[in-house]
C-alpha cells in the first residue's frame, strides 16, 4: 500500500452526494428558496413609500437602526439606553435574579425530597407536581394577584414596605416577576436534580454510611457534586428555557424585552422590525449561555 486514498469511480461529488438522503434534499431546497426569496423579493419602505429587496432592508435594519434602538448618543457625546437596550437590561436583571434563587429553591426542595421525613416529601412532591402542570402564565397571575392582594397589606401594617422601599408599584410587580419565575422553574430544577441524585450510584451511599457520615453530609459532600455533573447539561438548558419564560412578565408591566417592543410597535409601527430585533436578542442572549454551558460541561468532565 503506498498510503494514498484511492477515489471510487464517480469522483468526489459522487461520493458526496452518496451520503445525501431525502431529507437532506429537501432541507436544501428549503434553504434554497428561502435565500430566493429574500433576494429577489421586496419591501416596500414607510418613509419612502419604494421597493426595496428584502436583504437589503434586513441589513439597513440590523446595521443601521437597530443600535439606536440599544443605545442612544446624547448631546455632551454620551451613550444611554434605549428603548430595546432598557428591555434587553430589565430581561437580564430579572433572569438573573429569578435563576439564582430557582437554583437555590429547587436544591432546597431536592434536599426536602431526599431527606426521607414522610410529610416533607409527600408535601414537596405535591408541590413539583402542582406546578409543573400548570401554564407559566398562569402561576404568573395566581402569585402576582395573590401576593398583591393578600400579602401586601400585612406588610404595610408593619411597615415593612416603606423600610425596603418597595411602595412604587414597579418595584412590586418585578418582586412577583422573580418570585413567580423562580418558584415556577425551581419545580423542573428539583425534578432533574431529583433524577441526577438517582443516577448516583448506589454504592456511593453506602461507602459514605461505612465512614459514619449522616445522610446530610453525604448528600452535600458526595452524592450532590457527582449529581450536578450529571444534570449540568439539562440544568443549562433550563436556564435557557427561564430566559425565554421572562417574556411573559410584560403581561404585569415589567418592562422587558417584549414589553418594550410592543409599546414602541404602537408608536413607530415597525411590526416586524422590532420582533426581528427582539428575536435577535434573544438568540444572542441565549447562544451565549449555551456556549458557556458548553464550556462548563468540558471543565466537569472526570471519570467517577
Amino acid at each position: 500500500m503506498s498510503g494514498k486514498i484511492k477515489l471510487n469511480k464517480q469522483g468526489r461529488f459522487g461520493s458526496l452526494f452518496a451520503y445525501l438522503q431525502i431529507s437532506d434534499i429537501i432541507l436544501l431546497l428549503c434553504l434554497g428558496v428561502g435565500f430566493w426569496f429574500l433576494s429577489f423579493n421586496f419591501h416596500t419602505d414607510e418613509h419612502t413609500a419604494k421597493n426595496v429587496f428584502l436583504t437589503s432592508w434586513l441589513w439597513n435594519w440590523f446595521t443601521l437602526e437597530l443600535p439606536e434602538y440599544l443605545l442612544i448618543k446624547q448631546a455632551d457625546g454620551t451613550f444611554k439606553l434605549g428603548v430595546l437596550g432598557v428591555g434587553l437590561f430589565n430581561t437580564l436583571k430579572v433572569s438573573f435574579f429569578a435563576s439564582f434563587l430557582a437554583f437555590l429553591v429547587g436544591a432546597l426542595i431536592t434536599f426536602g425530597r431526599f431527606s426521607g421525613l414522610k410529610f416533607l416529601v409527600m408535601y414537596l412532591n405535591s408541590y413539583v407536581s402542582l406546578v409543573r402542570n400548570l401554564p407559566p402564565l398562569v402561576f404568573l397571575l395566581v402569585l402576582h394577584f395573590f401576593f398583591s392582594i393578600h400579602f401586601l397589606p400585612s406588610l404595610s401594617e408593619f411597615k415593612v414596605l416603606s423600610w425596603l422601599n418597595l411602595e412604587h408599584t414597579q418595584n412590586l410587580n418585578f418582586i412577583s416577576a422573580v418570585l413567580a419565575l423562580s418558584l415556577y422553574e425551581a419545580a423542573y430544577i428539583s425534578e432533574i436534580l431529583r433524577g441526577a441524585m438517582s443516577a448516583v450510584s448506589p454504592g456511593q451511599w453506602q461507602g459514605a454510611y461505612s465512614l459514619g457520615l449522616g445522610r446530610f453530609t453525604c448528600l452535600r459532600k458526595i452524592i450532590l457534586p457527582q449529581a450536578f455533573r450529571y444534570s449540568l447539561p439539562s440544568l443549562s438548558g433550563q436556564l435557557i428555557s427561564l430566559v425565554k419564560d421572562s417574556s411573559i412578565l410584560s403581561i404585569i408591566s415589567i418592562q422587558e424585552l417584549s414589553f418594550q417592543a410592543t409599546e414602541r410597535m404602537a408608536s413607530s409601527h415597525k411590526v416586524s422590525e422590532l420582533w426581528l430585533g427582539v428575536a435577535f436578542l434573544y438568540l444572542i442572549v441565549n447562544l451565549t449561555l449555551s456556549f458557556i454551558s458548553k464550556r462548563l460541561e468540558r471543565s466537569f468532565k472526570w471519570q467517577i
